[in-house]
């Protein structure tokens, strides 16, 4: 029996020992500062990307029309057969006046306002009409000017390459 009684002790002392020991408390600081930690980090990396991309974006669409366009541009459109000699006078305040001489020496003045508005030049005519161009520079004294929107519809598609005076 003396064995029977250690088995017995032994069992009682493996129960004793089992409920002596003491669970450590968890440590739920650590999880979370690392949580806190990575979710800062990504969150300051998805500031960086679209920062760059809208930094990106505003470059490419900068247009330097606005800035360029004021002064007195000659050129010379070809109108329903004719050559029009035509100087285009483009002003800081946003006026514009244009002065055109016709094959037979008719001079011809029209006033009226410009602005660019998504890359392309916007006249408003003094008279009503209105006239919308593209522009693509070839250098900063040379640009070329096509002509999409009119009131007079068969002045749309005609362009000039106007050089700076």
């Amino acid at each position: 029996m003396p064995i029977e009684k250690r088995r017995d002790s032994g069992r009682a002392a493996a129960v004793d020992d089992a409920l002596s020991i003491k669970k450590k408390p968890r440590d739920y600081a650590r999880p979370l500062i690392v949580l806190l930690v990575v979710l800062a980090v990504g969150l300051g990396l998805i500031v960086c990307i679209v920062s760059a991309v809208s930094v990106g974006i505003f470059a490419v669409n900068a247009d330097p029309t606005p800035a360029r366009l004021p002064g007195s541009w000659k050129g010379q459109f070809i109108f329903a057969g004719r050559h029009l000699d035509s100087t285009y006078t483009f002003k800081n305040d946003g006026t514009l006046q244009e002065v055109s001489l016709d094959g037979f020496g008719r001079r011809n003045v029209s006033n009226g306002k410009w602005r660019v508005r998504n890359g392309q030049v916007h006249i408003d005519w003094n008279n009503g009409g209105i006239e919308v161009a593209t522009v693509h520079w070839i250098d900063e004294r040379t640009m070329d000017y096509h002509i999409i929107e009119h009131t007079e519809l068969a002045q749309i598609g005609i362009g000039t390459t106007f050089k700076k005076q």
